[in-house]
């Protein structure tokens, strides 16, 4: 059965509401704007535009003319939604439009759906350990305590270790302690009677300074995880714990546990300050490389190994004459150095000197430098390195120059390209800066025919400026 409200809808236009005020008349009923003809049309309103379906139909009449406030309607009927929104009146300027409430239901919020957390520092703490890859690796760092230090002490002590030991028992009873070339550096000897004045002189405290290197150098992937990926770094510090070879020197006192921890170290400060730029990984770098130098002479090698990867990645961005530069260098002075060796081979040549005696006073080592800095074979690696570095310095200098004329042109001869390819100088042929100083600047634009036309003139007025 059809409503009153379909039935009166005439050409598929909804019927006025009944209770609206009739066309033309004011909210008390009578004419607006005066009399009007009985018995004239109405003029046909102006065609809408198809409106959004709505879900909720709200009816806000003013309130200004009727002093009713907003009422809410229910949804209409599934066929009837378009009719309805079409119906209801836009809500007055300044009238907060109604969400209706019948019928929905309250939403349970994800505070009390979720599990009850500990709130505050306690909170934040336990969501930053308490995850299953912080699990993982405190497994890994377990099984690595334990497989270092099981029987430690069991085995006699090496050649080595003893020499280590004797003389680290020395600097602990306080006997001092004098450096020796035959066994490397200084910081193992200071690392060994730091764990003598915690634990006491034994077999198994002698070892605890490489068990704690042999530690570092298997948790290291866990300060690298944003840099190595998490799964490579975790794989990467299982496969730490299960090397035989780490196993063996984390369990004897020698230099080689300590220097993979300092070279470790260093390592991370260098890897995580490339990548962050925190100032706090570049002293973690610094530490870690001071310490390797003074525990190995092997130092030496892994600083070469690292300069040389930077180098060439530094002169790879520089751009193709740095790197050809560097190409250069490598051939002339790796031949330079072939052929001095062949003439010291031949007899033609002296031999580089030897390196002094142990402990050598100050006459003997300003002698030896500079009986090793005039030699042939070192003079021409160092003649060769100074042409290097001039001519990277001349290279730089020239591309220095050609950017900043290439860009004062651009800046002064900007030009656009229409649509149909013809060129069109730009007609401020000037530097913006000139321009605008002046209190003049010119501008052109491209119709959508591709035609170029000039604009006049634009003046540009300064705040003072009222003409």
């Amino acid at each position: 059965m059809k409503t009153q409200r379909q039935r009166d809808s005439v050409d598929g236009r909804p019927a006025p509401d009944p209770t609206s005020p009739p066309v033309g008349t004011n909210g008390d009923g009578s004419a607006e704007g005066g009399s009007q003809i009985e018995g004239v049309a109405a003029q046909p309103s102006t065609p809408q535009l198809p409106k959004r379906r709505a879900t909720r139909a709200t009816s806000a009449p003013d309130s200004t003319k009727s002093g009713s406030t907003s009422t809410q309607t229910a949804p209409a009927p599934a066929e009837n939604q378009t009719g309805a929104a079409e119906r209801a009146p836009a809500p007055a300027p300044g009238t907060r439009k109604q969400t209706p409430t019948a019928g929905l239901q309250p939403i349970a919020s994800s505070a009390q759906s979720s599990p009850e957390r500990p709130s505050g520092a306690i909170g934040r703490v336990q969501q930053f350990l308490v995850t299953y890859e912080n699990l993982i690796y405190l497994g890994i760092f377990v099984l690595a305590l334990v497989s270092r230090l099981y029987d430690v002490g069991d085995r006699a002590l090496h050649h080595d270790e003893s020499l280590h030991s004797v003389y680290s028992r020395n600097l602990y009873s306080g006997a001092g302690y004098t450096h020796d070339p035959m066994m490397h550096g200084p910081e193992q000897f200071h690392f060994i009677a730091l764990f003598f004045w915690l634990f006491g002189a034994s077999d198994s405290s002698t070892r605890f300074a490489s068990v704690a290197c042999g530690l570092i150098v298997v948790m290291s992937p866990y300060f690298l995880r944003r840099q190595m990926g998490r799964l490579p770094a975790l794989i990467a510090s299982i496969l730490f714990l299960v090397s035989p070879s780490i196993l063996y020197f984390s369990r004897m006192a020698r230099e080689d546990a300590i220097f993979s921890g300092m070279e470790t170290v260093m390592i991370i400060g260098l890897w995580r300050f490339l990548s962050t730029r925190r100032p706090g990984d570049f002293y973690i770098f610094c530490a870690g490389l001071a310490l390797m130098f003074t525990i190995k002479e092997s130092a030496y090698l892994t600083t070469a190994v690292l300069g040389a990867l930077f180098l060439i990645l530094f002169a790879y961005q520089a751009g193709y004459a740095i790197f050809g530069a560097l190409a250069g260098y490598i051939a002339i002075l790796g031949g330079a150095l072939l052929y001095t060796h062949g003439q010291i081979a031949a007899g033609k040549m002296p031999k580089l000197p030897d390196i002094p005696d142990t402990n050598p006073n100050y006459s003997i080592i300003i002698n030896f430098a500079g009986r090793f800095i005039t030699h042939p074979q070192i003079l021409s690696a160092i003649i060769i390195t100074l042409l290097f570095v001039v001519a990277v310095v001349a290279i730089f200098y020239m591309q220095g120059r050609r950017y900043a004329a290439t860009h004062a042109r651009t800046v002064r001869t900007r030009k656009t390209r229409p649509e149909n390819g013809a060129a069109h100088p730009d007609a401020s042929a000037v530097p913006a800066s000139e321009a605008w100083a002046n209190g003049t600047a010119r501008a052109a634009t491209v119709p959508a025919n591709g035609q170029a036309a000039d604009l006049p003139a634009v003046v540009a007025t300064t705040p003072g400026d009222t003409k």
